[in-house]
């Protein structure tokens, strides 16, 4: 498990036969809010409140419980589920946006299957007030906050513009084409 800054979040790599017993002690212990780890193209989360699966199809996301419901996403699912299960990633970004964990569904998954060359086997995110990081800069600082995990607090940044319209909710990696070409011109010759 790597130690780097004060993060709200945990990345380890362990074997592959280990991911599923390791996610599954993890996540009974204080301060963890879920553990993910994916097998096969399938994302497991685990939680004390359940197990539950992500799956994607092109541009849509089956949540499906095992037991329990993990992220507390059953009720939100339920009410756009079609015949499959599987709900747009769209939608599942309208349900989620405002809720506790922003676009929960998505980023869950990207995190778990790709983003990084070396993708860690299991993923933990942290409850608010948890952190993992450098007992050096612990020692150093009063911590007031910190960021990496899912949730609101750490997941909303801003953006204004004085040329452009922007919806109240924007996903980072749709900011630039929602600016607009030449939004990024350089203030000197």
């Amino acid at each position: 498990m790597p130690q780097f800054g004060l993060v709200g979040s945990a990345v380890l790599f362990t074997r592959e036969k280990n991911e599923e017993r390791l996610a599954g002690v993890l996540a009974t212990l204080g301060g963890i809010d879920f553990v993910t780890y994916e097998r096969n193209g399938i994302v497991y989360v685990a939680s004390r409140r359940g197990d539950a699966t992500i799956e994607k199809r092109v541009d849509e996301y089956r949540y499906s419980p095992i037991k329990g419901d993990p992220l507390d996403l059953l009720s939100i699912a339920k009410q756009q589920n079609g015949a499959d299960g599987f709900i747009k990633d769209e939608d599942w970004f309208a349900m989620t946006r405002a809720g506790a964990r922003p676009d929960v569904v998505r980023r869950i998954f990207e995190g778990a299957t790709q983003g990084v060359v070396n993708r860690a086997n299991v993923i933990v995110n942290l409850e608010d007030g948890y952190y993992t990081g450098s007992s050096l800069l612990d020692a150093l600082t009063l911590l007031q906050a910190t960021h990496g995990n899912i949730g609101q607090e750490q997941s909303y940044g801003f953006v204004m513009s004085t040329t452009s319209e922007l919806p109240p909710y924007i996903r980072a990696g749709d900011l630039w084409e929602a600016l607009g070409p030449g939004q990024l011109q350089r203030s000197h010759p």
